[in-house]
């Protein structure tokens, strides 16, 4: 499943990096790699504000929850 997400997220159409972020707040775990590709997304002004959020809210939590950002 998560080589699916990750496909979805580098995917560059409207319908699939939606997807892939629906899945992840279902519950697939995060790692590192995930969350470069959500941090991306999330600063990706082609993506609708919404989803953008989405993407940011999904990393704070995964820091929130004793994950430090790299880089």
């Amino acid at each position: 499943m998560r080589e699916v997400v990750l496909a979805g997220l580098r995917w560059d159409t409207d319908y699939r990096p939606p997807l892939a972020v629906s899945w992840i707040e279902q519950g697939l775990p995060l790692d590192q790699e995930l969350v470069d590709l959500l941090i991306g997304s999330g600063n990706n002004n082609g993506w609708p504000q919404q989803r953008r959020h989405q993407a940011k809210a999904l990393v704070r939590r995964w820091w929130r929850e004793g994950r430090q950002p790299v880089g």
